[in-house]
């Protein structure tokens, strides 16, 4: 089986660290993302085909395991020796060109762009092929050469304007992908498509407010089109990048209000709040979080950022506030477990806030109190049948420390009420024998009992958690 070269699709190198994979993933991702709206169905196809296969590169490159196993089979792949290219039937080299491009032989496609180019320069399917290949293969000086021929040649073709736009952009000169683009829009003002590429080009710029209100306007003049939305997303992600999450949310709320079943608006809602609670306050972050939720009660990635802002309290030790917002989610939705999950950690994490500490990595249980913590607690996690392991583990030992905390108050209880037995004995017959010498026997009962109500209150009072300390608990539990 075949499998895709992502180090020469997306131009990375072969010893790239995970910061470089992202970096390249990121800036091929945003290239390719933008051409998914093209009116070129091929474009557009190529366009989606790519995005594809981005998703698996990342999920592939950035995974130490699964970039081993990659890197070995993809090492094989390209020691075995490959079958050579059809070669389409054709003698015009644009006609090839086109070809062996829609095939996927992009650099097949781009030698034979050059050379129909270089036979006619009048060859305009070449010269079309030509900034196709060169800027998929990142050679953007080619591709700047050829885009601006083609525009010399086919001044009157919107296309050839979309297209040096898009090279323009793709190197970073985003003034005059503008301009390229609103040419394009002047040739053919109805195509939502290149409008939409402008607004981009103007949010590549910084002007982040500009692009909104230009995407704003295209979502109202073509209400049906996709790319006025694609925009709005991308300033969403500006917006949270420039550090404005709130203004990202407001995006995504409004874009979300005529798009209710847009995943990746959802997408862009749900990281919005996730950077407020970050850079801005948890408060805030849960207030967005159930807003979102109650909204789309049904959305999984509503759902998800509730348990993230719930954890988040958790984090900060607010074990109270987040058993409290926990318990509502789960009245929510009683039989996710993911939402059982968070209750459970929550509430694990509310009894042990109540452990008294005492030196260095020791705690001291005030076990009165906290056995009656855990025993409510596990009754609670008991009754929702959670799958997770770490809670599971983590309830294990909660339960072991109340049997030992029964077993011993059951001792303890024994060994009193024998004590009291035998001191009242000895104290009667102190009594008795009070003239002669009965008061040793009365002050050897008082001693008696001091002694063992001493021990038994230190024993009661030391019987430890099996680990001292509560991070490394918790800690546990995220593994």
């Amino acid at each position: 089986m075949t499998i895709d070269n992502y180090y020469e699709l997306f131009e990375i190198d072969p010893g790239a660290d995970e910061d470089a994979i992202r970096a390249s993933i990121r800036a091929a991702r945003k290239r390719w993302r933008q051409l998914t709206g093209s009116p070129d169905k091929e474009r557009a196809r190529l366009a989606e085909q790519r995005m594809e296969e981005l998703e698996a590169a990342e999920t592939t490159l950035l995974d130490a395991a699964a970039r081993t196993t990659y890197d070995a089979e993809l090492t094989t792949q390209l020691s075995t020796p490959a079958a050579a290219p059809q070669v389409p039937q054709t003698t015009d080299w644009g006609e090839r060109a086109k070809a062996y491009y829609l095939a996927g032989d992009v650099r097949n496609a781009y030698t034979a762009a050059k050379k129909a180019t270089d036979v006619d320069a009048e060859n305009t399917l070449g010269w079309l092929v030509y900034v196709w290949a060169a800027t998929d293969l990142t050679r953007y000086d080619d591709a700047d050469f050829a885009s601006a021929e083609l525009v010399e040649r086919l001044p009157q073709l919107d296309t050839s304007h979309e297209l040096r736009g898009g090279v323009l952009d793709a190197m970073g000169r985003y003034r005059e992908a503008e301009i390229a683009f609103r040419k394009a829009v002047a040739l053919t003002p109805s195509n939502a498509y290149y409008q939409g590429r402008a607004a981009w080009a103007v949010l590549d710029q910084g002007r982040v407010d500009d692009a909104v209100a230009e995407a704003w306007k295209l979502v109202e003049r073509f209400p049906g089109e996709e790319y006025p939305a694609k925009v709005l997303r991308a300033a969403a992600e500006s917006l949270r990048e420039k550090g404005r999450p709130q203004q990202a949310l407001q995006l995504a709320w409004r874009l979300l209000q005529s798009r209710p079943v847009d995943d990746e608006t959802m997408l862009q809602a749900v990281l919005a709040i996730e950077a407020i609670e970050k850079s801005v306050n948890v408060e805030i972050a849960l207030t967005e979080a159930w807003r979102l939720l109650e909204a789309y009660r049904e959305n999984p990635r509503a759902q998800q950022v509730v348990r993230y802002a719930i954890l988040s309290l958790r984090e900060r030790n607010r074990d109270a506030d987040a058993l409290v917002h926990a318990r509502a989610l789960l009245a929510w939705l009683p039989h996710d477990q993911d939402v059982k999950k968070v209750f459970a950690l929550c509430r694990i994490s509310d009894a042990e806030s109540n452990m008294a500490q005492t030196g260095h990595g020791t705690h001291i249980i005030l076990n009165k109190a906290q056995a009656s913590y855990y025993a409510a607690a596990l009754a609670e996690i008991d009754g929702l049948d959670v799958t997770d392991p770490g809670v599971r583990r983590s309830a294990a030992t909660m339960r072991e420390y109340l049997g030992r905390q029964t077993a011993t108050k059951f001792r303890l209880s024994v060994g009193k009420v024998f004590l009291a037995i035998l001191a009242l004995i000895l104290f009667f017959i102190g009594i008795a024998t009070i003239g002669g010498g009965g008061i040793i026997w009365i002050l050897i009962a008082g001693l008696l009992g001091w002694a063992f109500y001493a021990l038994t209150l230190k024993k009661q009072y030391r019987i430890n958690y099996t680990q001292a300390s509560p991070a490394v608990r918790r800690l546990g539990l995220q593994r």
